[in-house]
């Protein structure tokens, strides 16, 4: 078995490559800039019709998955772990699935064979539930007794000999319900039959991570769950995803706790798929995710900067949902997200000098969060009878005659109703199209101030 633990990775830097034969994908802008796992994977992933979008959060799920509980966030009064639940939504044919059914899968699997410390190579038998499921299915797949590997081990040390605690007795490590769950086709698995047979209900219940869990099957016999950690990734169409999620979701808890990640144009053409010959093999991201692992463990904390950067960031964040009400549904854990992507961003850069989340981190986050919730606005305002791109030309023009214009203006001259508005708005905002600002600052978010101003970005109008 190859031993690459003492190896720290370099990542790749795919600007150096002579043969860049790549146009630049729409969500390249939302990319971390500091590179690491995610951007070795978005390189090899170079020379298919996958939608960097998708191939980020992808990569995010698959870091949550194996990461697990064995490393977390410092929070009061339970410790935040890095699960995710994200659903990649777009028209047929868009490549949702292939970076994890064609690749990631294929990357988990050959895995563990790469971790030096035969202890945590034990502990990383990566448990995967893939489509079509029913609650129970899922719920048994989930008992520690029916996961792959041993249902206990003891720690040893390099000679064998177990590893002893503070009261001097052996360390034990016992099977988890730790599990990711994996359903290419949402629609199929997810229905909205699914809010009386209870399947939203568990996703609800097991989003925050719980020591014990119990539930009682159809044979009335008592079941639990010890020690979850459950992440989601689901692809699905735009109808799909109404089909799946019905209207009385978009305002309670199973939508909030979800990443929405739309992307409904794809850039990428390649009649074959090309191979990026001078990029990462998929046995350097077996290997690379392997020394991810194997060395993030434990407690990790944000820097001081970062805190006070996500502290404005946050404060920005709750006047703008206090101001819009109709987005609480699906934008209120938004800060918890941020968090959680922070962890797994840091995570991902083959470091180990320290377990501290940087100010860097913090900003890749909140950029990629910011750009894949206005998107996934995009797509809940679809699905009404209004459209957005209309109300953003309207608002356009306007700006672009009329100069820097109030909330109150626009609301009167436009009649665009307020709720749509606010989409808009935020959308503008997110995509740097406008400049928003109360009280003459500049400000993170749109708000319902009707004195607030726009004025038309004139520096991104010059880039294009």
């Amino acid at each position: 078995m190859p031993d690459v633990s003492d190896k720290i990775p370099f990542p790749y830097d795919e600007d150096k490559d002579p043969d860049k034969f790549w146009f630049k994908d729409l969500a390249d802008n939302a990319m971390p800039k500091q590179k690491g796992f995610l951007t070795d994977l978005v390189y090899f992933m170079r020379g298919m019709e996958v939608p960097t979008l998708f191939t980020i959060w992808s990569g995010l799920w698959l870091l949550s998955t194996c990461i697990k509980r064995e490393a977390w966030i410092k929070w009061y009064p339970n410790d935040q772990y890095g699960n995710l639940y994200v659903i990649l939504t777009g028209p047929a044919g868009s490549r949702k699935s292939t970076t994890i059914d064609e690749i990631g899968m294929k990357i988990i699997k050959a895995m563990q064979q790469f971790i030096g410390d035969k202890n945590i190579q034990q502990m990383k038998n990566i448990n995967i539930i893939k489509d079509k499921m029913t609650p129970e299915s899922l719920l048994n797949s989930m008992l520690p007794e029916n996961k792959p590997g041993k249902q206990a081990f003891v720690f040893t040390d390099t000679e064998g000999n177990p590893l002893l605690d503070k009261h001097n007795r052996p360390i034990r490590y016992k099977a988890t319900s730790e599990t990711g769950v994996v359903l290419s086709e949402m629609a199929s698995s997810i229905g909205k039959r699914s809010y009386t047979d209870g399947f939203i209900e568990i996703l609800l219940d097991l989003y925050n991570p719980r020591d014990t869990w119990d539930w009682t099957t159809m044979a009335r016999s008592r079941q639990t769950l010890k020690r979850t950690h459950l992440s989601l990734l689901a692809a699905t169409t735009p109808s799909g995803f109404k089909n799946s999620v019905p209207q009385a979701a978009m305002g309670d808890g199973f939508l909030s706790r979800c990443i929405l990640v739309y992307q409904d144009k794809n850039n990428r053409v390649f009649s074959i798929p090309r191979i990026v010959k001078n990029g990462p093999t998929m046995t350097e991201l077996s290997e690379r995710l392997a020394w991810i692992c194997e060395n993030t463990l434990g407690e990790f904390s944000l820097s001081d900067d970062a805190f006070a950067r996500y502290d404005n960031w946050y404060r920005d964040f709750r006047d703008y949902l206090e101001a819009t009400p109709e987005e609480q549904g699906f934008k209120s854990r938004m800060n918890i997200n941020v968090l959680k992507v922070a962890f797994l961003l840091r995570a991902n850069r083959y470091d180990t000098s320290d377990k501290i989340i940087s100010l860097a981190d913090m900003e890749d986050s909140i950029n990629l969060l910011t750009y894949t919730y206005a998107k996934s606005a995009e797509l809940l305002l679809s699905m009404s009878s209004t459209e957005l791109q209309k109300h953003i030309g309207r608002i356009e023009n306007y700006l672009n005659k009329h100069g820097e214009t109030t909330r109150r203006e626009l609301l009167r001259v436009t009649h665009i109703p307020a709720y749509e508005l606010s989409i808009a708005l935020d959308h503008m905002n997110q995509e740097g199209l406008i400049i928003t600002k109360r009280n003459k600052k500049v400000c993170s978010f749109p708000t319902k101030d009707g004195n607030e101003t726009y004025t038309l970005n004139m520096e991104e109008e010059e880039k294009e």
